[in-house]
């Protein structure tokens, strides 16, 4: 099997992780299990490959003699032809093979297009550097897209089923309590399980990070193992122990954004707070020190408009910040 996957593609055509993905094959599962723990680089492609797979899935339908026969009849009138009878051609040899293939001609586009008519038809959201967008689903949740992110799914969602929804990037989920049914939410490393809640979904490191403002979400991991948390607690998975990690009092610093703002507590460094700009306004950080990146304090600063950002920053740091070329930032 190989192993050097640079697109979704390399994924979608390998066979054994099809099967892996469809459960058909417990031998390619140990293969694929270990492959995603020694390829993190690669998770969200692998994600992205097993949501196609299972999120779209391509079922073969049965199509009874009638309803194939009623197919066509539809498709032939669609097109502004009526059924005509074709006249046997004389002195033909092969004739039955000449015919046996127009049939499979027209069953086969017959099943693509009854395929094609009856697959299910997904809605993309997508933001740019510096925009957030504010999307209001069918049954009232409200989703809070960051920045440089993308959310996707199904349209008109069952009411009483399961809600799946895929997120990159970043996103704050305002979830209506569900009578029936629930939503489940993919977004790297992660699958979220939610009845009705509120919390923020940071998808955009090797781990993504949930971080729970009301009720309860049962949170899972690509290896299996899931936890259930409660209100006021922020959760991530650990590659080093293969475990959940939870931390209280850090809500703010993940969801601040919404208001503006980014609150910086004692955990925060000023690495992180250049990896944000980074993932949210395109701006990369080259350090004439790199000993900058470890320093951390704690406060809040505006990010509504990036020149008040940057002098915050470098007042707050008491360093200087040039900003070259519109996605480069010089500090020293």
């Amino acid at each position: 099997m190989e192993q050097n996957y640079q697109n979704i593609e390399d994924f979608l055509q390998d066979e054994s992780f099809v099967s892996w993905v469809k459960g058909n094959s417990d031998e390619a599962a140990g293969f694929w299990e270990k492959w995603a723990a020694e390829n993190r680089a690669s998770a969200q492609l692998m994600e992205e490959a097993k949501c196609i797979i299972k999120g779209i899935p391509f079922v073969p339908a049965k199509i009874e003699a009638d309803e194939l026969t009623d197919q066509l009849q539809r498709l032939q009138k669609a097109i502004g032809q009526g059924a005509k009878e074709i006249p046997m051609p004389k002195k033909k040899k092969f004739i039955p093979l000449k015919w046996a293939a127009i049939l499979l001609l027209l069953i086969s586009s017959s099943y693509f297009l009854y395929q094609f008519l009856n697959s299910p038809e997904f809605l993309l959201h997508k933001t740019n550097f510096a925009e957030t967008k504010e999307i209001v689903l069918d049954d009232g949740s409200r989703i809070f897209l960051n920045a440089n992110s993308q959310i996707w799914y199904e349209r008109g969602m069952k009411e009483n089923g399961i809600k799946e929804l895929w997120l990159e990037g970043e996103a704050y989920f305002d979830i209506k309590p569900q009578e029936k049914g629930f939503y489940r939410i993919y977004a790297g490393n992660m699958q979220a399980q939610i009845i009705g809640t509120s919390f923020n979904l940071n998808a955009r490191k090797e781990s993504s990070v949930l971080s729970l403002d009301e009720g309860k979400v049962l949170v899972s991991h690509l290896s299996g193992v899931k936890q259930e948390i409660d209100a006021g607690t922020t959760i991530f998975f650990e590659k080093e122990t293969q475990a959940f990690i939870q931390q209280s009092d850090r809500n703010s610093f993940w969801n601040s954004w919404r208001e503006q703002l980014w609150i910086l507590d004692a955990e925060t460094s000023f690495g992180d707070i250049l990896d944000r700009i980074e993932a949210e306004f395109g701006l990369h950080a080259k350090l004439k020190d790199e000993s900058l990146r470890q320093r951390s304090l704690e406060g809040s600063v505006p990010i509504e408009n990036m020149d008040v950002l940057l002098e915050s920053l470098s007042y707050i740091f008491e360093i200087e910040i040039k900003r070259a070329k519109d996605s480069v930032l010089y500090i020293e």
